[in-house]
């Protein structure tokens, strides 16, 4: 084990965020499975004697106060223990308190804490006295400055319930801001934002509209010599995008006209220009997707220069942009334009009738695939969109996509290299990360530790707050709230997500109906017709969802077509993409709606819910059943415990890590090359990381300089870094400066390196952590 010797201390001062305010309930204690210590319930109040702790677990970076309200006033300490295990600790005295977590002092700090209250990733709140406790909430809202979460508004998860539902639950699970993305929505059915909006608004979120520049699917289609034209073959269309070209002035017209109408009409809080680009990363290399080469880019780029865009990318041509990089920089230039040009004007326009309104504009990340290609490849430039906007947000592309074991300091990198280019080019903007939680679900899905550990690095790394792509895909899973509607079957479009299955002959149709309904207008019925006296009849339903943490199905039903006092078998389960899971339930016909509560364990034991694929529920026919009959079902909810919640935040991702090449090397040290004094007890380690390459070479290599305790042997996050290496070429030698802060203490530390692609490698097997550098400051 390598020794290095220096001496070092620590104190890190970094103040909270401030805004308005709305109220999260976090405790009302109905369910104290996450309490520990001397209590007792009393009706809904819980009473403390002496000292109980509450295990919280989520992420408090929205708000600025936390709400107590007792029975009467008493003396009572409460203490938080932070992000960083940091303790925390206040005095109140009255029987309803707010306490803004700027008030809290700090009691005990530890070789890794930063002298910050980390609420975002809150670990425990104790309440020390004698006390009884009404409830426990969180107050004045951060808005946009907290965690904000991306809403796909077609995306099935949200077909099944109002949007009043959604918006609470959103609220529910900590967010404070979502970024509504409406791309299915044509003229005729804008007006439909205007409910989703008001939904948002009256649960006290604030919505901002999310836009994808040269991708609007009604225009595209009408106007199709707005669209633009790629190098070869002239598409312009792909994935799941299409593109108008942003120099058509008709399209930037609609675009304004677009804009105006949604804010003045239906009431977004901010615009999001999401990915306002032109396609493609690897630039020409990759011509049948390079844009834009429509008869407007090329005359516009002739009457600059005088020459056909399209001879640049001729090999043949004299022009041939490889050896004319003068030429080459003027149509990276031009392109760049082309994009900031369309950003600014559509910009400009929507402030002409909502001048006060918000602007976030989407910068795609390079940083760990081929630093500073995004102006080249993607025609975006960082500066200028730091200059149009109000905040820029960094698409953290693409390993938080890709990588199934993605460790969410990830972030720490992006932050050094972005906020700081931000912040220099213009002091009061804001700047945001962006990372995806499941949209690739085949390959991953974070964990709601993982999303809580993401959110105190963001901070830490630079950025104001984050947007989480996207809340269907894991949001559900986050505390405090435990439980959640996965059909009211209000909405229409439910209907299109439910089928009939049977075991027999029966004829079984499922629609849904009104004037039934247990809540609201419409419910689900399940009809059958038929002389078999046995078999399985019922509705299924499409899903993807992530059940971990759940322990029932709680739904209404209503059995009034069978004889009253009748016992039926209620059959449910659930389908994963390994395992089919079926029970029973025996419950008696009444003429009325009855809630009916069917639990997991009767799936039996070991079961892995992480990749639902499929949901239903019916009955089992029997001998005494008429030969024509119905069920109806309304308010299908799926709930747990918040001990069960706690138990699954950081289950593994559903599928196993796919093979992945070693980095393998000759030699690797670290040296501190010197150390400097930047605050009282802190200090700067200058590192020095020497690389000697093996047999084969690695590009976009990305080190992780993780630190560790040396006696407890305990992972530090806080204090790990990650810098970016670039290539290492076979059996050559690179030498790269980083910095590393520490306070006081032994420390081991461990590189691990990985490239762009690959998952981290596996920390069972010596190559992928390397080396043990002990590091003992005093």
């Amino acid at each position: 084990m390598t020794k290095l010797w220096v001496t070092i201390l620590i104190l890190l001062l970094v103040p909270l965020i401030q805004a308005e305010a709305t109220e999260l309930l976090i405790d009302d204690f109905v369910d104290i499975s996450d309490w520990q210590g001397d209590f007792y319930k009393d009706g809904n109040n819980l009473v403390v004697k002496g000292q109980a702790q509450k295990l919280v677990m989520q992420d408090w970076s929205g708000y600025k106060t936390l709400q107590i309200d007792f029975k009467n006033p008493t003396p009572v300490t409460v203490t938080l223990i932070d992000a960083d295990g940091e303790v925390w600790q206040t005095e109140v005295n009255e029987k309803n308190i707010k306490v803004g977590f700027d008030s809290f002092r700090l009691i005990s700090s530890n070789s890794f804490g930063d002298n910050r209250l980390s609420t975002g990733n809150m670990q425990k709140l104790i309440i020390t006295g004698d006390c009884q406790l009404t409830s426990i909430a969180l107050a004045d809202s951060k808005g946009f400055d907290g965690p904000n979460v991306y809403i796909q508004t077609a995306n099935k998860y949200y077909a099944g319930k109002t949007w009043d539902k959604i918006a609470y639950e959103v609220k529910s699970k900590g967010f404070t801001a979502v970024h509504l993305t409406p791309v299915e929505l044509t003229p005729e059915t804008y007006y439909k934002q205007k409910e989703m909006v008001a939904a948002f608004h009256r649960a006290g979120l604030p919505v901002a509209l999310t836009i994808y520049p040269g991708t609007d699917f009604y225009s595209y289609n009408k106007y199709p010599q707005w669209r633009q034209s790629f190098l070869e073959g002239g598409g312009s269309q792909w994935s799941w995008r299409t593109y108008n070209c942003l120099r058509e002035e008709a399209y930037i017209e609609y675009t304004i006209n677009y804009l105006q109408e949604q804010f003045q009409d239906y009431g977004y809080d901010a615009l999001h220009i999401s990915e306002p680009w032109l396609e493609v990363w690897g630039g020409p290399s990759n011509p049948e997707l390079y844009a834009c080469f429509c008869h407007r880019c090329k005359a516009a780029f002739r009457e600059e220069t005088g020459i056909d865009p399209v001879d640049l990318f001729d090999a043949k041509s004299p022009l041939y942009y490889r050896k004319n990089p003068d030429y080459y920089r003027k149509w990276v230039d031009f392109r760049v334009e082309t994009v900031a040009n369309f950003v600014e004007q559509i910009t400009k326009g929507l402030k002409e009738v909502k001048p006060d309104v918000l602007t976030f504009v989407m910068f795609l990340s390079d940083i760990s695939v081929e630093p500073g290609k995004t102006r080249e490849y993607q025609a975006m430039d960082l500066e200028q969109f730091a200059n149009i906007g109000d905040a820029v947000i960094i698409e953290t592309a693409w390993q938080d996509w890709t990588r199934k074991n993605l460790w969410p300091g990830y972030i720490l990198l992006y932050g050094k290299e972005y906020a700081p280019r931000v912040y220099k080019q213009k002091q009061d903007a804001s700047i945001y990360a962006q990372p995806d939680v499941g949209s690739n679900w085949a390959q991953m899905h974070r964990s709601p530790q993982w999303l809580r550990e993401f959110s105190a690095y963001s901070y830490r790394s630079g950025f104001d707050g984050y947007i989480a792509y996207e809340y269907s895909q894991m949001g559900y899973r986050l505390l405090p709230s435990t439980s959640i509607v996965l059909d009211d079957y209000e909405k229409v479009e439910s209907e299109a997500y439910w089928s009939s299955y049977s075991t027999n002959t029966d004829e079984v149709l499922v629609g849904g109906i009104k004037n039934k309904a247990y809540e609201g207008d419409r419910c689900l019925m399940l009809h059958y017709s038929g002389s078999d006296s046995q078999g399985e009849i019922g509705a299924q339903k499409d899903v993807m969802l992530d059940l971990s943490g759940f322990k029932n199905f709680e739904v209404m039903v209503l059995l009034d077509a069978f004889e009253e006092g009748q016992s039926l078998n209620i059959e449910y389960g659930i389908v994963t993409s390994n395992k089919t899971y079926k029970a029973v339930k025996e419950v008696e016909a009444k003429n009325t709606w009855q809630k009916i509560l069917l639990p997991f364990d009767n799936f039996g034991q070991q079961l892995d819910l992480s990749d639902v694929k499929t949901i239903f529920i019916g009955i089992e026919k029997n001998a005494r059943m008429p030969s024509s009959g119905y069920m109806c079902i309304d308010m299908l909810t799926v709930s747990g415990t918040r001990k069960t919640f706690l138990e699954t935040q950081d289950l593994p991702t559903t599928i196993k890590p796919r093979a992945s090449n070693e980095i393998s090397l000759e030699n690797l040290s670290l040296g501190i090359k010197n150390v400097t004094k930047i605050a009282k007890e802190l200090y700067n380690l200058n590192l020095e990381l020497t690389i000697d390459g093996g047999e084969r070479s690695f590009n976009n290599v990305t080190a992780d300089i993780l630190v560790y305790d040396a006696e407890s042997k305990a992972k530090l996050p806080k204090l790990c870094n990650s810098h970016n290496i670039g290539s290492i070429r076979r059996n050559e030698q690179k030498v790269e400066d980083t910095t590393l802060t520490l306070p006081k203490g032994s420390f081991i530390l461990k590189i691990r390196l990985y490239n762009q692609g690959l998952d981290h490698l596996n920390p069972e097997k010596p190559a992928t952590l390397i080396g043990d550098f002990y590091v003992d400051i005093y």
